[in-house]
């Protein structure tokens, strides 16, 4: 805007500006025009890209989340001892992979999530659970699944196993 105030400043001063007032109707047109897609060619690109990490971050949490009601089954049916069982309903944002298997590092059990983001990175999602003699892969389709936990009398081993 201060710009084009500094043109017709300059035209005015030098006495060009008599009957021209349809072309400088024109040229503020045709500058407004360019600096509006400037604008837009900068300001679009970045907000894709925030879309895309907000986008990320949420499907992220909601896989963890989703994932941890699973590790919270777990923990419940092994409170409880053989005989036990729970059924969980979740939704997950994708199709997911996770992975049941002992924390190499301490005596607990690990749940796995390898996310797949936006720009073709992979983020891992790891929740700890109390019974670590667990190793399984379970695959969770997108939107809702029912995953059964249960320890079957006369059993040493929790199942964990999706009902179709």
């Amino acid at each position: 805007m201060v710009l084009i105030k500094n043109m017709y400043k300059i035209l005015k001063k030098n006495e060009i500006l008599k009957d021209c007032k349809g072309q400088l109707s024109l040229e503020f047109l045709l500058i407004s025009f360019l600096v509006i897609l400037i604008l837009v060619s900068i300001t679009l690109p970045i907000a894709n890209l925030a879309i895309d990490l907000s986008v990320d971050s949420s499907n992220s949490l909601e896989i963890k989340s989703e994932v941890s009601k699973i590790a919270n089954g777990i923990d419940s049916v092994y409170s409880n001892g053989a005989g036990s069982k729970r059924t969980i309903a979740i939704e997950v944002p994708n199709d997911v992979n996770v992975r049941f298997s002992k924390d190499p590092h301490s005596e607990i059990g690990l749940a796995t999530v390898g996310h797949i983001l936006s720009d073709g990175s992979m983020k891992k999602i790891e929740v700890s659970y109390k019974y670590p003699n667990l190793n399984y892969e379970l695959h969770l389709i997108k939107g809702y699944n029912t995953v059964i936990i249960e320890w079957p009398v006369n059993s040493s081993e929790i199942l964990v196993y999706k009902t179709y």
